[in-house]
């Protein structure tokens, strides 16, 4: 999978000290910086090379899959939801009437 994603994650405001104190020794360049190599090191302990090949494998292809596909018809998926809420609509109507 190509590219960084950004995830906002809170710590307590001893972590936050301590996660400094690490930068100031310089053993990391920034806070950012040993989180990541945190997850890293937790990440490469829970899976294996073969086991994250696979499921970032999976996630790839899921990635390309086009919601168009899910239609019976091959449709425009963005069609049929606009006609089935119209559907909706008309029918909440009738019903009012």
């Amino acid at each position: 999978m190509d590219g960084d994603e950004r995830l906002s994650v809170r710590f307590s405001s001893e972590d936050i000290v301590l996660l400094n104190e690490l930068v100031y020794r310089r053993r990391y360049g920034s806070p950012a910086e040993a989180v990541s190599a945190a997850v890293k090191s937790l990440l490469d302990n829970e899976f294996s090379p073969e086991e994250k090949e696979k499921i970032l494998s999976k996630a790839e292809s899921r990635r390309d899959l086009n919601i168009s596909d899910f239609t019976s018809d091959g449709s425009d998926a963005e069609e049929v939801l606009k006609n089935v809420i119209v559907r909706g609509m008309e029918s909440e109507r009738k019903q009012d009437d």
